[in-house]
């Protein structure tokens, strides 16, 4: 993980955010907000911690299938060591404050090449998603 502080981004004139570190695609979620899409990568461990240490205790569980109370070194470097071929994963970021609102992802099934797991909870705690055609 890189300790360099990020230059500021600015995407149709406005402010990103010093924590998105990169331009993305700017999305509306259905009840208004606008959203940052970006691809994960490898040096956003600390951007997932934050969002996992934000999440209540049902929604760790939910996603786990386990009680939760962290993520390990191993599993944030999972989690953002990302090919972008069998495993894909998009972030939602605040526009704002750069600070991350959820993870879409995949992973394609080694035994079936054709058939993938994909996980995508609500990027906002509860609110209503949003819908982003990407092609």
């Amino acid at each position: 993980m890189s300790t360099r502080p990020a230059s500021p981004v600015v995407h149709a004139g406005r402010p990103v955010g010093h924590q998105s570190r990169q331009a993305g695609e700017r999305a509306m979620l259905r009840d208004g907000p606008d959203v940052l899409i970006r691809a994960v990568r490898h040096d956003d461990a600390a951007l997932l911690a934050d969002g996992f240490d934000r999440l209540g205790t049902q929604s760790r569980r939910f996603r786990f299938l386990m009680a939760k109370n962290y993520l390990s070194q191993s599993e944030l470097r999972y989690l953002t060591e990302i090919d972008h071929h069998d495993h894909e994963a998009l972030a939602a970021l605040d526009p704002v404050d750069g600070r991350g609102l959820g993870v879409t992802r995949y992973v394609r099934a080694a035994e079936d090449p054709q058939a993938a797991e994909i996980a995508s909870p609500s990027p906002t705690g509860g609110r209503a998603g949003g819908s982003v055609r990407i092609c």
